[in-house]
């Protein structure tokens, strides 16, 4: 059977769906509907259990722009993941929230003369929590939570066989959003909330392209699509702005299992991005905003003395099974259930968690097997000579005792060192940084924060210790 994925778009009077079907060369649009709702908060469920999604399908569901954050960064190196990893902090300072209460996503969007350009999509981690659990609520698991801002990197990819200055507008009852490209790539992206009348949409746009202009972009073309997109926008876009405006092209690749649904295109271009990102890997949206506790599987520091203890246990009782092979079946017998009785107390001592149990060996060895991928996950930090209790000593050791220094958080990273403290002045920053860049096995030590507190005397501040290569 064809992998199939479905696009889900959830707006504030509608939820539409689209479903694709994966071929060889092509994909198949082999469902497409729409349901209407008067009140988000009661009915929204209920209008997702009549779509009557499979659980089989792999389903993505997105943010619009106005409860998703869009920033383009760029950075001094090429490297993937050292971009991807620093551009969160790169953003920071333009994001109207604290990293702390965000979820992020960044994705390498295009790299040139030893720089990159990274996406960064954020949400404060309780609007994504809402959407995950409306969803949840109608019997729907998402495999991601994708944003606006994102999906229109999709559309562009699927729907033209290159680069150019274009301009994709979605245009709907309350927002309208639009992703803004040149022959670089991705430029921005831009929300122009509010009524959807064409008048007030055609005034919006004029403002935005004179903005771009004094920046020296002119689109060859704007294409338009969503539920307000219609021949009369078309037309009066055109002659209002000046600008050659065409319907969104339907992606050469696909084909539609019903011509209903090719005659409502482009009505539903946000769900089909959303559907098309897990069906075509080329310049489509990676980010996925389930983070944290939504993760697909947690980024916490696995126990290795409890994966070494499991490994451990696992071998005496091979071995213990295999002498029984060598004694009498009288004293075996007693041997074996003195076994039993001991291997069912190591594993409910060890694995308190697990209440059905059927086979203590393999559901140990199960167990030692999930702890070993876990332990890869994060090996770059268990495997090198830098262990979080050793950076926390030399850490310890090089702040100096005066001035006073009081360190609030230490989070140890694969790549880099993440501190957050509070000292006396701006100074005793410049003098910690010193002494931390002594340790050989620090590369940079860079300040990413440094402001006032409440109290007079004192100053909070974060650094980025970054790992030296050759000791890693």
């Amino acid at each position: 059977m064809p992998k199939s994925s479905v696009g889900l778009k959830i707006g504030s009077s509608r939820a539409s769906m689209v479903r694709l079907r994966g071929g060889f060369k092509t994909a198949e649009v082999d469902r497409v509907e729409t349901v209407r709702f008067s009140d988000f908060s009661n009915l929204v469920p209920e209008a997702l259990l009549s779509l009557h999604l499979r659980k089989e399908d792999t389903t993505v569901a997105s943010l619009d722009g106005e409860k998703a954050f869009f920033r383009l960064v760029s950075l001094p190196f090429t490297d993937k993941k050292r971009a991807e990893q620093s551009a969160p902090l790169e953003a920071e300072e333009s994001l109207p929230f604290p990293l702390e209460q965000l979820y992020t996503s960044e994705q390498m969007i295009g790299k040139a003369e030893g720089s990159s350009r990274v996406m960064v999509v954020a949400s404060l981690a309780e609007t994504v929590h809402s959407l995950y659990d409306t969803l949840k609520s109608a019997g729907v698991t998402p495999s991601s939570i994708d944003a606006d801002s994102a999906v229109f990197l999709t559309l562009n990819g699927a729907s033209f066989a290159g680069p150019g200055n274009r301009i994709l507008l979605e245009i709907d009852d309350n927002v309208s959003q639009c992703g803004v490209f040149s022959t670089e790539g991705y430029r921005g992206f831009n929300v122009l909330p509010g009524s959807g009348e064409i008048e007030w949409l055609s005034d919006e746009l004029s403002r935005l392209l004179s903005l771009m202009e004094e920046d020296g972009y002119r689109p060859d073309a704007i294409f338009i699509s969503g539920p307000g997109a219609d021949e009369i926008t078309k037309i009066h876009l055109g002659e209002h702005l000046l600008v050659r405006v065409e319907m969104l092209p339907f992606p050469s690749r696909l084909v539609s299992a019903k011509a209903q649904y090719l005659a409502s295109w482009p009505y539903w271009s946000i769900p089909l991005g959303l559907a098309l990102r897990e069906i075509s890997g080329k310049n489509t949206s990676e980010v996925n905003l389930m983070q944290g506790e939504l993760a697909p599987r947690r980024t916490e520091f696995p126990l290795k003395k409890g994966l070494l203890l499991a490994g451990i246990y696992t071998s005496i009782l091979i071995v213990l099974w295999g002498a029984g092979a060598y004694i009498d079946i009288a004293q075996k017998t007693r041997e074996v259930e003195a076994i039993q009785k001991s291997i069912r107390t190591l594993f409910t001592s060890n694995m308190p968690g697990v209440t059905n149990i059927e086979d203590e060996v393999n559901q140990m060895q199960k167990e030692v097997t999930e702890l070993e991928e876990r332990e890869k996950a994060v090996s770059s930090l268990f495997d090198s000579e830098i262990s979080p209790l050793t950076v926390l000593r030399e850490v310890s050791s090089k702040i100096p005792k005066e001035p006073v220094t009081e360190l609030r958080d230490f989070i140890a990273e694969a790549e880099r060192l993440r501190l957050e403290g509070v000292t006396t002045s701006f100074d005793a920053i410049d003098k910690i940084k010193a002494h931390l860049q002594e340790y050989p096995r620090f590369g940079t030590v860079t300040v990413s924060d440094a402001k006032s507190g409440t109290a007079a005397d004192k100053v909070i501040f974060k650094m980025t210790v970054q790992y030296s290569e050759k000791k890693r």
